[in-house]
């Protein structure tokens, strides 16, 4: 679990480095200090929110299935950075174009052929159906509260694909999965200890240095249109 935490909040990292190296990206030291300071915090933060939960450990675990893991997380960091600044240059690089890419052809595309790929899961998916029918009414106001909010952030990232760096898009989903962690704790009633204040401190600095930074590349911009 740490392994994974660590990975998942290392997003901001791997975006500034494939933005350096591929897309030829230069970033100011703010926007890289303010990005470390995040996934470390976020790092500490949900190692310390998992800290009381007590975990099996397999027997059969070894060095291969080890590395394996760490392979595959680490594939799925890259390609996800991949592909966050592929978007912003294909969706960002259209804005002098006659003919201009909109987020909700985008997202239209996405589900279409998502949905096509639940086909050979109708079955499967009628059935959950008709279980949902037998729950609770508290389960059933969950489930929809539930889709709710995924739809509301889906669109939320769709729309800031285009108004935003890759980069940035990276940070507002790391915050985003932070505020949820914090929001879980405190509904469940979950204890915070010093690594977790520690990286609520760490976050919400890095979230305003990174946000300093912003705003100096929007003055530096302005400059130059000036000059």
């Amino acid at each position: 679990m740490p392994t994974h935490i660590i990975f998942r909040s290392s997003g901001t990292a791997m975006t500034i480095l494939l933005g350096y190296l591929l897309w030829n990206k230069r970033y100011n030291k703010e926007k890289i200090f303010g990005s470390a300071l995040i996934a470390i915090g976020t790092i500490l933060f949900t190692l310390d929110a998992k800290g009381e939960m007590v975990y099996e450990e397999n027997e059969n675990d070894n060095y291969q299935d080890n590395l394996t893991g760490i392979s595959l997380l680490l594939l799925a960091t890259i390609i996800n950075s991949m592909t966050s600044l592929y978007k912003e240059q294909i969706y960002q690089g259209k804005k002098n174009d006659t003919k201009k890419i909109e987020w909700r052809e985008v997202l239209y595309y996405n589900y279409f052929y998502g949905i096509i790929m639940y086909i050979p899961l109708l079955g499967k998916v009628n059935n959950e159906l008709q279980r949902l029918k037998t729950l609770d009414g508290i389960i059933i106001f969950t489930f929809l509260m539930n889709w709710i909010t995924q739809l509301t952030c889906i669109l939320g990232v769709n729309i800031l694909t285009f108004k935003i760096s890759a980069l940035s898009l990276t940070i507002v989903l790391l915050v985003r999965r932070f505020l949820s962690l914090i929001i879980s704790i405190y509904i469940f009633n979950n204890s915070i200890h010093f690594n977790g204040f520690l990286g609520i401190i760490a976050v919400f600095t890095g979230a305003i240095v990174y946000s300093f930074g912003s705003l100096t590349n929007k003055f530096e911009k302005t400059n130059k249109l000036k000059d």
